[in-house]
């Protein structure tokens, strides 16, 4: 089964808008570091989350969902660009109820608007969001 930034990035990657700016899973968003290039990038990255809810399954207890979190960082040479493509990012994904890849997200909520991280030594700019996750185990 993919990970959770693979299931998200292709979830991203069907949004007609983020097509609009040339965003597309196999050239413009990664899982976990992003990449020297391209300079228009997305990298989503797991990290901890909270504890593991758990369910009583015949006789002993089980788990039924987890709570992982999920950071999103926006890269351009366009500082408005940068914004704007976090910013649409953040809006299909915060309150995010459904199936992504046959998992079941109880959930998705941003856990701040994008923040602007700063530049990097190629002049290009980088926002961030971060996200609390909870789906079914998968």
């Amino acid at each position: 089964m993919a990970t959770m930034p693979t299931q998200i990035a292709s979830y991203l990657a069907a949004q007609p808008s983020l097509s609009l700016v040339n965003v597309d899973a196999n050239r413009n968003i990664f899982e976990g570091m992003m990449p020297d290039t391209p300079n228009r990038a997305v990298a989503l990255a797991e990290g901890p989350g909270m504890r593991f809810d758990r369910v009583m399954k015949g006789g002993g207890s089980g788990i039924a969902c987890e709570n992982p979190m999920l950071q999103v960082k926006v890269r351009d040479m366009s500082r408005d660009l940068a914004h704007t493509l976090c910013r649409n990012i953040f809006g299909f994904l915060d309150n995010f109820v459904g199936t992504i890849s046959g998992v079941r997200y109880l959930h998705i909520i941003a856990s701040h608007p994008p923040t602007f991280l700063g530049q990097d030594e190629k002049k290009r700019f980088t926002y961030v969001v971060n996200f609390t996750v909870r789906k079914e185990i998968g």
